[in-house]
């Protein structure tokens, strides 16, 4: 995947973050994390594709790193279920799903992820972040996050961003 601004935007934030001081006086400090950017609480993470084996497949991954993971092999409402980040395949929910995403009070973050370049390339040049199949476990984990910090939805370092 060649995603420079997600992880570029990423790496700037943490190292413009200074060490947040743990415990006042005693001099110990609390550096970024070596994986990036900290989750204190398990986030919630839609799934939405029509092939049940990536849907198993890419929540246990996330679910290994943290994320709090449900999936849909069908097109969802929002408001019915709440996610703080939506990834989604390209084809054939993501459309719609986005414009659901958008429409939200407040919008909901998503990420889409395909097998499709020729649409993937079209998506990225109208600016949405999208993983390319078949994918890597890191840029997945990488985008949603990124998408939680620009809607504000995550903290780095200890600082609330958004």
């Amino acid at each position: 995947m060649h995603q420079p601004k997600v992880f570029a935007r990423i790496i700037a934030q943490i190292k413009a973050a200074p060490a947040v001081v743990a415990d006042p006086g005693a001099g110990q400090t609390v550096s970024p994390p070596s994986g990036g950017l900290a989750m204190a609480t398990a986030r919630r993470v839609l799934i939405i594709d029509d092939d049940p084996v990536l849907l198993r497949t890419v929540a246990r991954e996330l679910t290994a790193t943290g994320w709090d993971c449900s999936t849909s092999t069908v097109l969802v409402d929002p408001k019915i279920a709440p996610a703080d980040v939506y990834l989604l395949d390209v084809e054939p929910h993501a459309e719609t799903m986005m414009v659901r995403c958008k429409a939200a009070d407040p919008p909901i973050p998503y990420v889409l992820i395909t097998g499709n370049g020729v649409e993937a390339e079209r998506l990225r040049a109208a600016g949405e972040t999208v993983i390319d199949k078949p994918w890597r476990q890191d840029e997945i984990d990488s985008a949603l996050r990124a998408a939680l910090l620009d809607a504000g939805l995550l903290a780095v370092c200890g600082v609330r961003h958004g």
